[in-house]
């Protein structure tokens, strides 16, 4: 059986990005680095960033995806607002989740323009039965651009009144590099401090461990 070639104009260019949570509200709150360099680094440059962001998300299926983009290149003007629209949902829901993660109360003007997008991609939503389960099915208006944004804003209503939201912390990076990327701790006593061990966990102890042997020996560190 032959190998299916893969359709690279999908692929979102932030592969190097935080992955997903399960959360496309806090996948999208990460999918710029806010904190991490001196420099943000920005995944969604553009609409077409947002598509195929969806679709590595799992939003979109393929075929939705190509018709996006090709609706985008006849419709620059909503493209350009859907990705606007995008943009501020992302910074709503930042300071939103990331005033959570720290035990702080949230903004009201973060608050208002969460509910006015969710005032806005409010859908009549259906109930069916596959695979002998019941799911919901949301009718959001797929020939609008940015219709994406119904699952985000939902996800981000119904993560704020899960028991799921005490688990969310935000990395504090390590000493002179700052993070700021969103997770879950899964771990049973809530130890996790770091989005990974590997990065911002592996360099903060590397430069404790430094330190130690600066104080120690302050000749080492000249």
């Amino acid at each position: 059986m032959g190998s299916v070639d893969r359709d690279e104009s999908l692929d979102w260019r932030g592969a190097s990005a935080p992955g997903t949570t399960g959360w496309p509200c806090v996948d999208l709150v990460n999918s710029i680095e806010w904190l991490r360099l001196r420099d943000q680094v920005e995944f969604l440059r553009d609409y077409g960033d947002f598509v195929r962001w969806a679709r590595c998300e799992g939003l979109l299926a393929d075929d939705e995806a190509r018709h996006l983009l090709e609706e985008a290149a006849r419709r620059p003007r909503e493209a350009v607002e859907a990705h606007e629209r995008v943009i501020g949902l992302r910074k709503a829901m930042r300071g939103i989740l990331s005033a959570v993660a720290n035990r702080a109360e949230p903004p009201t003007s973060d608050l208002d323009a969460l509910n006015a997008e969710l005032a806005r991609v409010t859908v009549p939503v259906r109930i069916v039965h596959a695979s002998e389960v019941f799911r919901r099915e949301w009718l959001d208006p797929k020939d609008e651009l940015g219709w994406m944004l119904g699952p985000i804003a939902r996800s981000a209503a119904e993560l704020l009144t899960s028991p799921e939201l005490e688990r969310l912390k935000e990395c504090p990076g390590s000493p002179g590099r700052p993070c700021g990327e969103l997770f879950f701790d899964e771990t049973r006593n809530r130890s996790r401090r770091w989005c990974s061990g590997s990065t911002c966990g592996n360099r903060t102890r590397l430069y404790r461990h430094y330190s130690r042997i600066r104080d120690h020996d302050p000749e080492a560190g000249a």
